[in-house]
This record gives C-alpha cells, sequence and structure tokens, in this order.
C-alpha cells in the first residue's frame, strides 16, 4: 500500500509539468435476471439486480516511460436478501449480497503504476525494419494472461480473447467490482517488418480485494501470489500464433481449501502450470479454416496431498466471407481433470488460480473445474455493426467421485474463492444454450443483450429436486469518451 500511496503522490506531481496525457471516462451499466435452479421455496431463485460501473483512466507520458491512473466506482442496486440456500447461491445476485451485504458501493484506486523504458531500439533500412522494447511496470495494474501481445489477424485475434486467454490470470472483468494486482511486469517486445512479433513476459503480483467482496476493495490479499512467465511468437504471414507459458499459485492463507477430500484442509496450496497454445488460420477469398490448440499441466502440493492435474481445449472453426451473413461455425471440446478418490494422498483436480470464468461459462453455474464441455458455436454479421451468436454446451463433470464447482478465485481473506457440490456419483450436468446479440453504434458505444437457458441433467437434478433449469439474462450498455492533452 506504501507503493501505491507513493505513486499517486508522484502522479500528481508530474502533471504539473507540460507532459503529453490520455484519459478517458467509461460507464458500463447492466441489468441482470436471474431464475436459478432451486431445491426450498424458502429461498429466492428468481430476481433481477443492477450493476454500473463508472472508471476514469489517465496515462501520463513523459520521455518514454508512462505513468497510470484508474480510479473505479461500482455500484449495485436492489440485490436479492434470500438467495443464499442450504445448497449455495441461487446465482451471482446471492454472492454479491453475501460478501457486501448493505453497501452497495464504494470507490476504488483500480491502478496506479510506473511503466518504465528500460530499453528501445528501433532500425529501419530498405529490407528491414526492427523494433525492439524492454519495460516493466510496477505498483497496483490489470493483468490478464495470454494478453500480452494480441495478433493483426482478425480471427487469431479472436480465438486469443475468446478461447485462451484468462484462463489462470485475470481480472474478473465480467464481475461489477473486479478485481487488480500489486506487483511487477517486465516485459519484452520484438517485431520484424511487423510481420514476425515476439513477447516475453515475466509477472509477479498479489491480488486485491474484490469480484463479489466491494467493502474493502482497496486491500491486497494477503499470504496469495501469483506469477506467469510466457514466450509469444506471432507470424502475421503465416497467420500463425503460439505461446508457452508457466504460472505459480501460492495461497497459505488459513482457510479451508475447496475440494473432493474426505477430510478439510487449510495448509498451503503450491500450484505450478505449464502449459502451450497453439492456433492457425488458412485464409482464402471464399472463407478461413482454424483451429486452436490448448494443453496445461499442473504439479505441486494441496496441503499435506500431491497435487497433478491437467486440461486442454481442442476448437476448429470456418468462416464463410463469401456467403450472406458472414456464417462463422466452430466446434470445440474442453477437459479438464477431476479427482477419482477423495481418500487416496492425490489432488488431481485441474485447478485455475484467479481468472474469469464468465469467458468460458456465458452462464457461470460452473467453471473450467472437473469439466468436459463440447460447444457449438455459430456467429452471424447481420449487418457492420449488428452481430449475433448462438452456442450450445453439453455439460459434464470429468470424474463422476470428484464434485460440480463453480467460481474463479480468491477475492478476499475469508474464503478460497471456489464452490463445490456433491455430485453423487453422478457425471451428467447440464444442456447450455446461449445466444448474445451485440450492436456497436460507433467505436466507444455498445449494447449487448445475452440470454442463457440452462436444462439440469442427473447431477442437477438430484441436487435441486423442485427446479432443475435455470435462465439467465442480462443487458448492458458501455460508453467510452477519450480525452487527449
Amino acid at each position: 500500500m506504501i507503493v501505491i500511496l507513493f505513486l499517486g503522490i508522484l502522479l500528481l506531481l508530474l502533471d504539473l509539468v507540460n507532459a503529453k496525457n490520455v484519459s478517458d471516462f467509461e460507464l458500463r451499466a447492466r441489468y441482470e435476471y436471474f431464475n436459478y435452479f432451486n431445491n426450498n421455496n424458502n429461498y429466492d431463485n428468481s430476481y433481477g439486480f443492477l450493476g454500473i460501473n463508472i472508471r476514469y483512466n489517465f496515462m501520463l507520458d513523459i520521455d518514454s516511460n508512462t505513468y497510470g491512473m484508474s480510479l473505479f466506482i461500482p455500484y449495485l442496486s436492489n440485490l436479492p436478501r434470500n438467495s443464499n440456500s442450504n445448497v449455495g447461491p441461487l446465482g451471482l445476485g446471492a454472492l454479491y449480497y453475501q460478501f457486501s451485504h448493505s453497501q452497495n458501493s464504494n470507490f476504488i484506486i483500480k491502478q496506479l503504476f510506473a511503466d518504465f523504458n528500460l530499453y528501445k531500439k528501433n532500425i529501419k533500412t530498405e529490407n528491414i525494419e526492427l523494433n525492439k522494447t524492454l519495460r516493466l511496470k510496477i505498483g497496483r495494474f490489470d493483468f490478464n494472461d495470454s494478453n500480452e501481445i494480441l495478433p493483426v489477424n482478425s480471427t487469431l485475434k479472436w480465438i486469443r480473447l475468446n478461447k485462451i486467454q484468462q484462463r489462470l490470470i485475470g481480472t474478473f472483468g465480467f464481475s461489477h467490482i473486479q478485481r487488480s494486482f500489486e506487483g511487477f511486469n517486465l516485459y519484452f517486445n520484438n517485431s520484424v517488418n511487423n510481420s514476425e512479433r515476439y513477447n516475453f513476459t515475466l509477472f509477479f503480483g498479489r491480488p486485491t480485494f474484490g469480484v463479489f467482496d466491494i467493502k474493502t476493495p482497496n486491500e491486497h490479499i494477503d499470504n496469495l501470489s501469483v506469477g506467469y512467465l510466457s514466450y509469444n511468437f506471432i507470424n502475421e504471414k503465416r497467420l500463425s500464433d503460439f505461446r508457452l507459458f508457466y504460472g505459480y499459485y501460492n495461497d497459505h492463507r488459513n482457510v479451508i481449501k475447496t475440494s473432493n477430500n474426505s477430510f478439510a484442509i487449510s495448509d498451503s496450496v503450491l500450484i505450478n502450470s505449464i502449459g502451450f497454445n497453439y492456433s492457425k488460420v488458412f485464409d482464402t477469398k471464399e472463407g478461413s479454416l482454424d483451429f486452436v490448440l490448448y494443453y496445461i499441466y499442473q504439479f505441486g502440493k494441496w496441503g499435506n496431498l500431491d497435487h497433478s492435474a491437467n486440461a486442454y481445449c481442442i476448437d476448429l472453426g470456418y468462416k464463410f466471407k463469401s456467403l450472406y451473413l458472414e456464417p462463422y461455425f466452430r466446434v470445440g471440446y474442453f477437459r479438464a481433470s477431476g479427482d477419482k478418490n477423495p481418500y487416496d494422498n492425490k489432488h488431481t483436480t485441474f485447478t485455475p488460480y484467479l481468472y474469469t470464468p464468465r469467458l468460458y461459462a456465458l452462464f457461470p453455474f460452473y467453471n473450467q473445474m472437473n469439466i468436459s464441455d463440447f460447444s457449438v458455436y455459430l456467429g452471424l454479421k447481420l449487418t457492420e455493426d449488428f452481430n449475433l451468436a448462438l452456442e450450445y454446451h453439453d455439460l459434464n463433470l470429468t470424474s463422476k467421485e470428484d464434485r460440480w464447482y463453480a467460481g474463479g478465485g480468491a477475492f478476499n481473506e475469508s474464503v478460497f474463492g471456489y464452490s463445490a457440490i456433491n455430485s453423487f456419483g453422478l457425471s451428467k450436468l447440464a444442456n447450455l444454450y446461449n445466444i448474445t446479440f451485440s450492436y456497436n453504434f460507433n467505436d466507444n458505444s455498445k449494447l449487448v443483450l445475452y440470454y442463457g437457458i440452462a436444462n439440469g441433467k442427473d447431477v442437477i437434478k438430484r441436487v435441486f429436486n423442485l427446479k432443475s433449469s435455470a435462465n439467465y439474462f442480462f443487458i448492458e450498455y458501455t460508453q467510452k469518451i477519450n480525452f487527449l492533452k
């Protein structure tokens, strides 16, 4: 916190000098309605609530060094007061109320950092244009894994943003409160003729309070740290994208670690992750074929147990450029390992660190743990600014001896950040149908409508015997205003 205060004073002093600064104002308003699974009429499973975010970003550039600050105000209204059942929270509104109670707003220092230029070299001749930069960011800032460098090609970029990013570390940007990280980010970028681009990234930090907890967002979570190291290579001419990465998670908070074990574990959890992703696009005038491979292996300690787990994703897509509405068809399969024996000395449930589950569960009643997800996607371009996406997911538990998990990781000192429900030895979870409309009024203004239907199968029918289907709807408007000095 001392570093954050120091950077704040530094920014105020720097603003007095005649330097270039860029600032913008962001507004996001989203009304959400849940008609959730239920097993008891004494609990409210049908409700709507409103979430509003106001964010102001300020960036100051002096001699190639950047100093940044983001101020963030979330506001929650009409949260359900009786939706935390004996099974668990009945939808996201119940989670906000459980950890925020009657407090519905706060003032958050979302970012406060310095980004130093350590090395820069530009070479331009008749045959080659070479650019190299080495930078160090310190303080409080947003960090999302796989966003270190983004492809220029629209399909490769879409894959990074929708199939790869934030599977381990993310800001939980869908949340109305979100999270940041306090630490450092050292990164090196190298490009050759703007066609071959490389990136090395080293990140280490501690997460802040947030996500569902609005009460104490300006403090970091003690005794919890994450690290990340990656190498990225994008070949724009060959339309390929590759990343090799390592992740580190060290949680020695004295809280019960949600798992499949027959006894409660509150000891430290240390998880190392090694993985890669590779994407490739085959482009023609009529259409483009693409595929993505993602694999991650985990090892470490879960209290006194050995942790060993894995997850992978295979996804194929084809975009019909020459057809009306430019249909984009995809089929994919994601599988994360589960724990088959709660009584042995091993923990084999794949565990994401601090990520954004809504990216991979549009109706987030599940997450990446102990899940097998077969999906079909169809995207349609109705007009230049109006898009429609249809999705189907067949969801099953990878191990029927393990549990049904949800959540996106730690957001305060008192809970692990993941919840688990008994599967009763069953594996079929649900069929999920999603429909998303998005309309871009302009580059800075957007409207999104989402509706999801989850039809529970064996596990959900066993847990929620009264109502085993659920619906989730939201309408969201975002507006951004840019300022330049």
